[in-house]
């Protein structure tokens, strides 16, 4: 199977910050596809994806700002978090693709950088709310208590699951001016992210937006459907393609 390898990188924030992406370099390929994990942002569950990545298509999963273990704080701003992939912009033909929160972040990197973002593949996307059980634990971060008990990796995320809440109607007013094809994929048995997200999340885009439903699949689909995910970024090459 195909390598892939680690690299240490500056991601040029308002206060730049080293963190690590996942890279599947294809100097031959034309199109290259970078990811957003969800939170924790683990990009190693997109380890089987990687492995997999063919001839004609570069990978790349990046660490997200807040995760990596050298990271002491949350980035909360969602126009924070899309400058991680500025470094992979603009030597290839690039398609987003995010997973969860980084669904989020990948219709908004591809709003910020309309010049260099084809289409977006987003998986699972984390639209309103999580379930309530996984809302509940996302909000402990409410209580001081919670948080002097918590790991920095469980705080960080209870902050950015709480800090995006303020930011998502600017998002969603946006997403209709989207003038790119983008493939919306989510499981019918995912017990995190309700499947009603994915059909709100069409009817915001519009006409460019396909959506896919994968029966029985969970949350984590880059782990459980690696080739959907690939089916889901050709679709998007192809229709990139034919306009």
């Amino acid at each position: 199977m195909p390598s892939y390898q680690t690299i240490h990188y500056i991601a040029p924030l308002d206060e730049p910050i080293e963190t690590v992406a996942s890279f599947a370099p294809r100097p031959d390929a034309a199109w290259r596809v970078i990811c957003f994990p969800g939170t924790p942002s683990r990009k190693r569950i997109f380890s089987r994806i990687m492995r997999r990545a063919p001839d004609d298509i570069e990978m790349v999963v990046v660490q997200r700002p807040g995760f990596a273990k050298w990271h002491d704080e949350p980035v909360l701003s969602l126009d924070q978090q899309v400058k991680t992939i500025e470094p992979f912009l603009g030597e290839k033909r690039t398609i987003v693709l995010g997973v969860s929160y980084g669904g989020m972040l990948s219709l908004k990197s591809a709003i910020t950088y309309p010049d260099q973002i084809e289409g977006v593949v987003s998986v699972a996307a984390l639209l309103r709310e999580a379930y309530p059980y996984a809302r509940r634990l996302a909000n402990l971060g409410d209580f001081d208590w919670a948080n002097k008990m918590a790991t920095r990796q469980a705080r960080h995320v209870s902050a950015e699951i709480r800090g995006r809440r303020e930011q998502l109607e600017s998002l969603f007013s946006s997403l209709a001016d989207l003038e790119k094809p983008v493939e919306i994929i989510h499981g019918n048995w995912d017990s995190l992210v309700p499947f009603k997200d994915a059909d709100e999340l069409q009817q915001m885009i519009g006409e460019n937006a396909n959506f896919t439903q994968v029966d029985f699949g969970t949350h984590w689909l880059e782990v459980q459907t690696p080739n959907q995910i690939y089916d889901a970024i050709r679709r998007v090459i192809r229709r990139v393609e034919s306009t």
